[in-house]
């Protein structure tokens, strides 16, 4: 008997009491007469669990009695008619927050969904979306753009560059997830003219102008209030959110670009587990997965993988505990990760062949460069790096005078190569490559222990201990994120590392005043590697690179999911960036 705990998401066997968090996949769903509750978790998913009601009853019934469902009732159930009349296609993906504000961070990640941008990005390249041209001054100071005069808000008003303007300034006031303190103000000269007035060179602003999307200056009056029924350009329209349950849109039939083919789109917010269930019951005709459950095969359905950015590193604090702390009062410093002999033989002695094929059951890409499929990565440079070399990196460890002990540990002036590599807890992948890298590191005499946490407390220790850390996004000023002195003594997710060096600060101030954009890239390559000093892997490892995932989808037959653009860093919403070109077809 299996019983299905809504309070931990998981599925507990009461023959073998076992129940870890993972669900395994055993040819059908099946629910306990008595579905178990606990505490205020029955408050919080009593309105998720009635997603689920139609396929419970479906099976216990299948289980219960023999019934012949007409076939009205079996199109009914398996969604066929509404996508056949494109009247609706149902997505599940992961919980969104319910900000749906650009200028608070919606759509940075991913795509907005309900909002135009003034460059679009299709596959790693700007593309005109809003805009139809702009132009730079000389001295990086101003960028001018023009936009279309033709884009209508979902409300019926006209979209200008007042609206463009406002969406700017209003962002920089918020000073939330999107950064323009480089920016003085945005003014519109006209209606469909639009400047933006720099404090300094901002080489990084065209990528900014790819992710966020323009909110209507008269239907905005604070952010809150815009979250609770945002109104956009975009190809969908925000109709309904029901929190932690599902975000309903339907299409923009006055929509500037490529019309959706489906009327209305209902995202279903739920984690891996819930979300395949609702594939097996055929409640989702697309539903997002991961690496574990991606090798399923369900009836009806194939599953899709999508090329990503979203890379998974190794952050390592580089300074010694030595009691610091961030501003905010979080410690500083890990007395193993701090000798860089330790990282450059994880960096050489991992086996990241084994790690993908292994832990991700292949749905990864080995890198050896965090930014390696962007512009402003070391491209041919790390040809040099080789992993798996476990001989080369014990050798690295046994000249820095780390002796490995009766324990098989190695030691170092009375310190033991041990530390704690945190995940998140609910990340699958995340700790699959944690236990992965625990087991590679014992040939080296290193002892990894893998632990998972809520994030929340990852935030407060990222400074002090290494983790699993998760990136990837078309934005080159993530490398300053990454390495700029200015975060190395504030909790956060920017530069958990720790890393600190005037000279790494001075290539990225450079890059980001560069007026080219040739002199941009060429100084942010610099910021990794300069031929002689850097962070990255090819200099002191700060960052230890695995692998860039495949982001994975079941997928309904006779659905398709447009043109299989690469994908970000991003919490599901990402592949709705082509939602366009969504379709369905019964052949």
């Amino acid at each position: 008997v299996w019983s299905f705990a809504l309070s931990q998401n998981t599925y507990t066997n009461h023959s073998t009491g076992h129940g870890d968090g993972f669900f395994r996949p055993y040819g059908g769903i099946f629910f306990d007469p008595i579905l178990i509750f606990q505490g205020e978790h029955m408050k919080k998913n009593l309105k998720r669990l009635m997603a689920f009601s139609l396929s419970a009853v479906l099976v216990l019934t299948g289980c219960g009695q023999k019934q012949e469902a007409s076939t009205e009732e079996q199109t009914q159930t398996t969604g066929i008619e509404r996508l056949v009349n494109k009247e609706e296609i149902r997505f599940a993906s992961r919980v969104v927050d319910g900000n749906f504000d650009p200028c608070n961070g919606w759509g940075y990640q991913g795509t907005s969904l309900f909002h135009s941008v003034l460059m679009k990005n299709t596959n790693m390249q700007l593309e005109y979306d809003l805009a139809t041209e702009y132009s730079i001054s000389d001295d990086g100071l101003t960028w001018t753009f023009k936009i279309r005069d033709d884009v209508k808000f979902h409300d019926g008003e006209k979209l200008t560059a007042h609206d463009v303007a406002f969406t700017y300034n209003n962002t920089k006031a918020i000073a939330g997830r999107v950064d323009l303190t480089t920016m003085n103000e945005a003014v519109a000269i006209d209606d469909t003219t639009v400047e933006f007035r720099m404090n300094t060179p901002f080489s990084a602003f065209l990528y900014y102008t790819g992710a966020l999307g323009i909110v209507p200056e008269h239907a905005y009056t604070d952010s809150a209030t815009y979250s609770k029924n945002p109104i956009g350009s975009g190809p969908l329209k925000f109709v309904q959110f029901d929190e932690g349950q599902q975000l309903i849109m339907e299409r923009n039939d006055d929509y500037y670009g490529k019309v959706p083919n489906f009327k209305r789109v209902i995202m279903l917010m739920m984690d891996a587990d819930s979300a395949f269930a609702a594939v097996k019951a055929g409640e989702a005709d697309v539903a997002i997965t991961n690496q574990s459950l991606g090798l399923s095969a369900i009836d009806g359905y194939r599953t899709e993988t999508f090329e990503t950015i979203d890379y998974r590193v190794i952050s390592f604090p580089v300074s010694k505990a030595e009691g610091a702390t961030t501003e905010q009062g979080d410690p500083i410093g890990n007395d193993v990760t701090s000798d860089e002999a330790i990282r450059k033989a994880l960096s050489i002695g991992l086996n990241r062949e084994n790690i993908v094929n292994n832990a991700l059951n292949g749905f990864a890409e080995i890198t050896l460069d965090v930014f390696n499929k962007l512009p402003w990565g070391l491209g041919d440079q790390v040809s040099v790096l080789k992993d798996n070399q476990k001989d080369e990196a014990n050798k690295i460890l046994d000249e820095a005078g780390w002796v490995v002990g009766a324990d098989g540990i190695r030691e170092k002036d009375g310190v033991k190569a041990e530390f704690e590599l945190m995940y998140g807890a609910s990340a699958f992948d995340r700790q699959a490559i944690a236990l992965a890298v625990a087991e590679d590191a014992k040939d080296l005499g290193i002892s990894v222990k893998p632990v998972g946490l809520d994030w929340s407390e990852i935030e407060m220790r990222a400074k002090s201990t290494p983790m699993v850390l998760g990136g990837g996004e078309y934005l080159p000023m993530n490398i300053s994120r990454m390495f700029n002195s200015k975060f190395a003594n504030q909790t956060g997710w920017n530069n958990v590392a720790g890393y600190s060096n005037p000279k790494t600060d001075a290539y990225i101030q450079a890059a980001i005043e560069a007026t080219t954009e040739e002199a941009a890239l060429e100084n942010w390559k610099k910021v990794q590697w300069d031929g002689e000093f850097g962070p990255s892997a090819l200099g002191s490892n700060v960052y230890l690179p695995v692998c860039y995932l495949q982001h994975l989808f079941f997928v309904r037959d006779g659905v398709t999911l447009g043109n299989n653009i690469i994908l970000p860093h991003d919490h599901g919403t990402g592949v709705m960036g082509d939602v366009v070109n969504w379709d369905y077809n019964a052949n």
